[in-house]
């Protein structure tokens, strides 16, 4: 069996599969953040908070969904022929603080 040959990589820092590979990468590392994040949130139990520094928005790194497929016995996961691998879109959003958003359910 000869080893196929893998020609679509996806990359993280890509937006929508296009441009630049480091297109994405944010000014400020996202560590940082979650540091800062764990240390001043006291109802990390209970509660969702995020202290967002100067400005009105805020930008998230959004990462698309893989398509599924059954494995068949005896292929390879990197056939490209088999639909095993999936290109995964990469994008950024923008959530403005002095908007409120919101999702309500009434049953």
């Amino acid at each position: 069996m000869a080893y196929p040959t893998v020609d679509t990589v996806t990359q993280p820092g890509v937006k929508n599969l296009t441009g630049n590979e480091d297109q994405l990468y944010l000014t400020m590392f996202s560590g940082e953040v979650l540091n800062v994040f764990r240390d001043k949130n006291v109802m990390m139990q209970k509660s969702r908070v995020m202290n967002v520094g100067p400005g009105k928005d805020f930008q998230f790194p959004k990462i698309g969904q893989a398509s599924t497929a059954y494995h068949v016995k005896g292929t390879s996961l990197l056939d490209n022929a088999q639909s095993y691998l999936s290109n995964i879109e990469h994008t950024d959003t923008v959530i403005p603080v002095d908007k409120i958003l919101l999702s309500s359910i009434f049953v």
